[in-house]
């Protein structure tokens, strides 16, 4: 087969087959000095690629075949070096800050259990990066499963999937997305992948739990109100102004219902902006008051300025926002002297 392909076909086969490589590597925390365990290394390259990309003072290559290993003992030197062996055999002595498996152990039978014997051999901190087959059946969708049946149990309403390395390759959290929705067919699920797929851990849990907490109450009245529209006639769109000053559909707000959050205050900056234009003046200062406070936002050549977060208590939501500063105070805000300090208040409460 492969004599009959175009060398563009098969360069093309080549980069697909090493492109979950790299994406391995992406997730890998380097430390100084590491010594490097890579299962099946074929013919040597991507194991010299390791080795030189993390520094390791060691990196093994362990695989199978002779006519590989031919290949990749040429590359050996300064630390790096290739044995002959099965991997079901352990052979490798000795403990390693990383054991890498790139496709082989999808080829490996009970590789979990393989897998367990090897992480036996992890200095401290070290990592596991492998690759491993979709099994509905393996030891980790069973444990998802047992997490699922719980929390039917508790009767949540929604649940938030966050998974550390799920910025890169979302996978395994839509497999979990999917066994939640099996064993609950009528919660809202939130997935990292989905509504931050963006590195730094805090930024995308936060914003995805966010997404999680206000989906089943938003998503809910927006559906209801796009019924009810429709039973009384209205063929159009449903449009809901979010946070960035755009619009989305209720078909959006089920994925992504913290862009909702902010909405209201975005809305006053963009009425601003609007009137502002119909007057002639591109640049402007939107001041809207309502019975609790007054949002200001700045528009500077008809356009409005967005941040990246929009700001929800004391969360920071990884959501792009326009950018309204709030005073304190509104048009019904009643003045008053509280009786322990004696100085005037005014606000929070509204008339």
């Amino acid at each position: 087969m492969r004599d009959a392909w175009s060398p563009e076909t098969y360069h093309r086969f080549q980069q697909e087959r090493s492109r979950p490589f790299y994406d391995l590597c992406e997730m890998v925390r380097p430390r100084p000095g590491m010594r490097i365990l890579d299962l099946g290394c074929g013919s040597g390259e991507l194991t010299q690629y390791l080795h030189e990309r993390f520094e390791a003072s060691e990196t093994i290559g362990l695989d199978a075949s002779d006519n590989m290993l031919e290949k990749a003992r040429a590359l050996e030197g300064k630390g790096l070096r290739f044995v002959k062996g099965q991997i079901e055999l352990d052979p490798v002595a000795g403990e390693f800050d990383l054991i890498f498996s790139n496709a082989a152990l999808q080829w490996v039978p009970e590789h979990e259990k393989i897998l367990a014997i090897y992480a036996g051999k992890l200095r401290p901190g070290g990592q596991i990066a492998a690759q491993l087959p979709y099994n509905e059946n393996s030891m980790f969708h069973a444990a998802a499963r047992d997490v699922a049946r719980i929390l039917k149990r508790r009767g949540v309403a929604a649940v938030a999937v966050c998974f550390m390395n799920a910025y890169l390759n979302g996978e395994n959290e839509r497999a979990m997305r999917d066994i939640l929705l099996e064993e609950m067919p009528d919660i809202r699920v939130s997935i990292s992948s989905q509504v931050l797929p963006e590195i730094f851990e805090h930024e995308r849990f936060s914003t995805t739990v966010a997404n999680a907490v206000v989906s089943p109450v938003v998503v809910n009245y927006t559906s209801r109100l796009g019924e009810r529209l429709a039973n009384e006639g209205y063929s159009r769109d449903l449009l809901l102004l979010h946070s960035g000053g755009g619009v989305m559909t209720p078909a959006s707000v089920k994925d992504f219902a913290a862009r909702l959050a902010g909405s209201g205050i975005a809305a006053g900056a963009i009425a601003s902006r609007y009137i502002a234009g119909l007057c002639g003046f591109p640049n402007s200062i939107g001041l809207d008051m309502g019975g609790t406070s007054t949002d200001v936002s700045l528009c500077l050549g008809g356009r409005p300025s967005i941040g990246r977060e929009t700001p929800i208590s004391h969360f920071r939501l990884r959501i792009p926002s326009v950018d309204v500063h709030t005073v304190g105070a509104g048009g019904g805000s009643i003045a008053h002297v509280p009786e322990l300090t004696k100085a005037l208040r005014v606000g929070p409460q509204s008339a």
